[in-house]
């Protein structure tokens, strides 16, 4: 309802000028659960989740890199294509691991997400993220208990300080893109196990959903071409809106992702395309911190996999 108030603040300004008021946020949030009722789930999934079985194993997790989650979501966010400059949709997948709940790698997928962007973004999490031109020192690799400058030997170049380790199983929905042969066949060939989450259970993977939510309520919401998560959250024309192409988008959320991870915040300056809405980005839950004893798994299995050879 947070997000509601501020989209509401936000057209009552540009639609009638400053000096129409807005009523009080409880005020608003009185109206709207008379006017649309209560939120929650949509009635055929919760339907459909209670004639599903749950199972009762439970897997407790004790360290960094013992389970990975996967999972894909439409990014919220109309971006321009790189050679014609056309509002496309792309989709948004993040590797978390469960234990730190850091986020340790993304993928930007034009239209529709496939197995070699899964397959590679497996790849990203057994690797260093180099440092980029525009990252400044206070992004470089932090001192977990492996040297910088040893990490960088490695690499070949300078490390950005987002956590890298092999993962030992990797979790996910049941997705055609997670259930295939390629897909199992790279995990076979990385060593990594694959636990496919309940069917109609999205609470087993609630640390990702979670950080789908963080990403778009701290960040994508301030952006030109938001288009929400629904028709009720779109705007008038959020294709015309679109301001951010494909690589400013990828290059944005990865400064976000390791800046929020390095500092456990965000700063409050409006950044460049998005708009000015008075708003201060809230902290992140915790700081990542990478992991020693899984920093060297995966600097072993690294240089003995054929399939995912180290970039320079």
């Amino acid at each position: 309802m947070k997000t509601k108030e501020r989209l509401i603040h936000q057209f009552v300004r540009e639609k009638f000028g400053p000096q129409v008021r807005v009523p009080h946020y409880t005020t608003l949030r009185k109206v709207w659960l008379e006017w649309f009722g209560a939120e929650g789930g949509r009635q055929r999934y919760v339907r459909c989740a209670a004639a599903v079985e749950t199972g009762k194993a439970k897997i407790v997790v004790a360290r960094p890199g013992q389970v990975v989650a996967l999972d894909t979501t439409p990014l919220p966010v109309k971006v321009l294509d790189d050679v014609f400059g056309t509002p496309i949709a792309v989709h948004l997948t993040l590797a978390l691991d469960v234990y730190s709940h850091s986020l340790v790698a993304f993928r930007l997928t034009p239209v529709s997400e496939a197995s070699v962007e899964v397959a590679m973004l497996l790849r990203d999490v057994m690797l260093p993220l180099p440092m980029r031109p525009d990252w400044g020192e206070e992004v470089e690799w932090p001192y977990p208990g492996v040297p910088a400058a040893l990490v960088a030997e490695f690499a070949g170049h300078k490390v950005a300080g987002l956590p890298f380790f092999a993962p030992e199983t990797v979790t996910s929905d049941h997705g055609s893109v997670y259930k295939n042969h390629h897909i199992v066949a790279v995990a076979r060939r990385l060593g990594i196990d694959l636990l496919p989450a309940r069917a109609m259970r999205p609470t087993d993977k609630a640390a990702c959903e979670r950080a789908f939510a963080g990403i778009q309520s701290l960040l994508l919401e301030m952006l030109l071409g938001y288009r929400g998560v629904d028709v009720a959250d779109r705007g008038v024309d959020p294709e015309g809106d679109a301001v951010w192409s494909l690589s400013q988008m990828e290059n944005l959320l990865a400064t976000w992702i390791v800046r929020c991870g390095k500092t456990a915040g965000w700063t409050s300056t409006p950044l460049p395309g998005t708009r000015e809405v008075g708003t201060v980005r809230t902290p992140c839950s915790r700081p990542q911190q990478p992991a020693t004893g899984s920093v060297w798994r995966s600097l072993s299995r690294s240089r003995t996999s054929s399939c995912c050879p180290p970039t320079t």
